[in-house]
């Protein structure tokens, strides 16, 4: 009889507004799966952001819809409604560890953007959240991910990272405009724009 153990399951976290979400965010989706090895990318539509107190969103109905028509074929993306249903501002650190709680020895990776890594010292106990998580950040225009200035050199673990960078390539055919229980319409142009973007996976 083996000896050998199971590997831990891999689970991605990908929150956001996705106020609307767009193209940009399912190619993202695709490739954490394809780069990451996860077993599992779920994606967290955020309650109330709180980067974005001031703003108003969409309908949890709606974006649901729209996430829901995004994602479609790909079984291995799962939308968790936690935040949504969570009272008050939006913390990733309360939904990681709610998650781990619910789910103990599984991987645990946070996918985020540029804009939202050069941003990682203000996130509330964002010590905690490189201990609970494995960093996977998305560049932009081919550039490799930049941690935020006032990192010292041990937080950004840079001996660690790896980065691979891939082209987003626009669809042959642009998808047709549509609507979706009343939101506003998705552009095509502004999809066609989004995927002109280069991305890099970092692993920290």
């Amino acid at each position: 009889m083996s000896g050998d153990t199971a590997a831990p399951r891999r689970v991605g976290l990908f929150g956001g507004s996705f106020d609307p979400p767009h193209l940009a965010h399912r190619a993202l989706g695709d490739l954490a799966l394809s780069h990451l090895g996860l077993d599992e990318l779920r994606w967290l539509p955020a309650g109330q952001p709180w980067q974005k107190a001031a703003r108003v969103l969409a309908a949890r109905a709606h974006r649901l819809a729209m996430l829901q028509l995004l994602l479609a074929g790909e079984p291995r993306f799962v939308i968790d409604e936690r935040e949504l249903d969570r009272a008050g501002p939006t913390y990733t650190i309360d939904t990681v560890r709610e998650y781990a709680a619910e789910h103990p020895g599984t991987e645990l990776l946070l996918v985020i953007g540029q804009d939202q890594y050069g941003r990682f010292d203000t996130w509330r106990e964002w010590r905690e959240l490189l201990e609970r998580v494995t960093l996977a950040v998305a560049g932009r225009d081919g550039n490799s991910p930049a941690a935020p200035r006032r990192w010292q050199p041990s937080h950004t673990a840079s001996s660690r990272c790896r980065c691979r960078p891939c082209r987003f390539r626009p669809p042959r055919r642009a998808q047709p405009r549509r609507k979706v229980s009343g939101s506003m319409p998705w552009s095509d142009r502004r999809w066609r724009a989004i995927l002109r973007t280069t991305v890099c996976i970092r692993k920290a």
